[in-house]
């Protein structure tokens, strides 16, 4: 699957589960995209959502679910290309608004639970 199509695919899952993605001012999440052939070569590429409180680049609060893509051109010895990290993080600023919903009793075990043996969830940061 393309990094467009995967894009069009977890911003329509999330528009299930009632996020509200667009560049409207009253929009409630907001995608950042930085999957430029140029970001991709640089092992930099990234989408995600974050809070629409935030400016589209740079530093930010609360909680993001980030996807780091790998570049579709590398590829492992049997042609298969290289794993992808999705990511539910935490701004490099803290939290603003999340910290309610960050502490919630057993946020982390519902989320361990999603990863299989090809993953793993970092509980340190």
């Amino acid at each position: 699957m393309s990094i467009e199509n995967t894009r069009k695919f977890i911003k329509k899952k999330a528009e299930e589960f009632g996020a509200k993605i667009d560049w409207t001012k009253d929009r409630q999440e907001f995608e950042r995209n930085n999957t430029s052939a140029e970001a991709l070569n640089d092992d930099g590429g990234y989408f995600g959502f974050i809070n629409p409180e935030e400016d589209p680049s740079g530093v930010f609060h609360d909680f993001s679910l980030t996807i780091f893509p790998s570049n579709p051109q590398d590829v492992d010895a049997n042609g298969n290309t290289k794993p992808w990290l999705v990511c539910l993080g935490i701004g490099s600023s803290g939290f603003k608004n999340d910290y309610e919903a960050a502490s919630f009793p057993g946020l982390r075990r519902i989320f361990s639970k999603l990863v299989d043996e090809k993953g793993f969830c970092k509980l340190i940061f």
